[in-house]
């Protein structure tokens, strides 16, 4: 459950990085927003990876292990060779995402089939979300990336003071505060229900001076849970479009008194451009 919600909580955060108000009111903001680096102003139709993740591979590595003494019992299918994504401007993102079943198939000898089915079934469903969690990482990341979109939400106050960027608005249930410092953006996010969001990303400028995301952290705090995440992303050269290539995530989250840590790990290999 940890990495889906790692997954969210991304999206949800990177998701506001191309608000934009109605044009007539954030021209300034707009131009702002343009100092980032995006991909759809890239010469390419659509780019096509494998998704490798070390931290599922490791996961259904253990597992083998520890069903092999069983293997007269159960089956494992899994087709993880073919996690994959495509990304094309008029598109948008797409993921293929691999398939993983593990079945009994034979009772014979267990002290507790019962048991042992309720086992098998809250193993499928680990690794679907797993397989979940890591595509709702790919979908924050790209969402950052995506084509600034116009809105009929209104900018309530931006103010420039050396070089600082302060830009406020409402978006849905919660009140927004962003602030653009050189190589740093800060957002924070006010629920008027339930807590706060805070993020705070770092980006390199690129030699066109384009600024791209290289890490990040964000903090959630609500009445149901306490989490924090940190963020990398390094890049590829594909013929001259920057992607993502590697990036790690690390998370705490604790909920009452019970503390729950996760790394979710993710490689775009094998990449092509059309």
């Amino acid at each position: 459950m940890l990495l889906k919600c790692l997954g969210l909580m991304l999206l949800a955060l990177l998701v506001t990085s191309h608000f934009v108000a109605a044009a007539s009111d954030c021209s300034e903001y707009f131009q702002l927003l343009n100092n980032y680096y995006q991909l759809d102003q890239q010469e390419f139709k659509s780019i096509s990876c494998n998704i490798d993740s070390p931290t599922l591979n490791n996961s259904l590595s253990q597992f083998r292990t520890m069903m092999s003494p069983l293997r007269d019992k159960i089956d494992i299918k899994e087709n993880l060779a073919t996690f994959s994504l495509t990304y094309n401007k008029s598109g948008g993102l797409k993921i293929n995402n691999p398939s993983f079943e593990v079945k009994i198939i034979s009772e014979e000898g267990m002290t507790d089939p019962t048991k042992a089915r309720r086992g098998i079934e809250m193993v499928n469903n680990g690794f679907k979300e797993q397989i979940e969690g890591i595509g709702m990482q790919l979908e924050g990341i790209f969402e950052g990336f995506g084509p600034l979109k116009q809105t009929d939400c209104k900018i309530e106050e931006m103010t420039h003071n050396n070089g600082v960027y302060t830009v406020k608005y409402e978006k849905g249930n919660s009140v927004f505060t962003e602030i653009y410092s050189k190589n740093q953006r800060k957002v924070k996010q006010v629920s008027k229900t339930d807590g706060e969001t805070f993020a705070e990303e770092n980006y390199d400028k690129l030699t066109n001076d384009k600024l791209v995301l290289t890490s990040a952290h964000v903090t959630i705090d609500n009445t149901m849970i306490k989490m924090e995440m940190d963020v990398s992303i390094s890049y590829e050269d594909i013929k001259g479009v920057l992607f993502p290539a590697h990036i790690v995530s690390h998370s705490k989250q604790s909920v009452q008194t019970f503390l729950q840590e996760g790394q979710i790990e993710i490689h775009l290999r094998n990449c092509t451009l059309e």
